[in-house]
């Protein structure tokens, strides 16, 4: 299977011009994961959710979006150095970017003050093609 993630960016350049990136990256990949991720309302600071790979066995694209008011962490591989996915953010890596990912979780970064959801989409590899 084929996978393209497509990104349009529409921002003020220098100059105060309006300006359009269009960027792409495209990957094979044979298997996949994807849903959300529930953080309760009440979610202590620290907690970890892991991301679920399905029948993934290395990831070739993931993509988050934080559906909550609060930051989260993303850990890749189990590493202290996090990403940080803002309020209403999202993380996209695709490609060689994401190669070598074979797993992912989601650290909660404060207090949970209402229930909220983390999306995220896994491709990549399978363990067993």
């Amino acid at each position: 299977m084929q996978a393209t993630a497509a990104l349009s960016l529409r921002y003020i350049s220098p100059g105060n011009s309006a300006s359009v990136a269009n960027l792409n990256a495209t990957i094979e990949y044979a298997g996949s994961c994807a849903g959300f991720i529930d953080i309760p309302e009440g979610t202590a600071d620290g907690a970890d959710f892991p991301v679920p790979f399905g029948s993934v066995d290395e990831a070739k694209c993931v993509c988050f979006q934080n559906n909550t008011t609060l930051a989260k962490e993303i850990s890749i591989n189990e590493s202290l150095d996090v990403w940080e996915l803002a309020p209403l953010g999202m993380l996209l890596l695709s490609g060689v970017a994401a190669g070598g990912i074979t797993s992912i979780s989601v650290i909660e970064t404060a207090t949970a003050t209402a229930d909220g959801t983390v999306s995220y989409v896994v491709l990549g590899d399978s363990a067993t093609p």
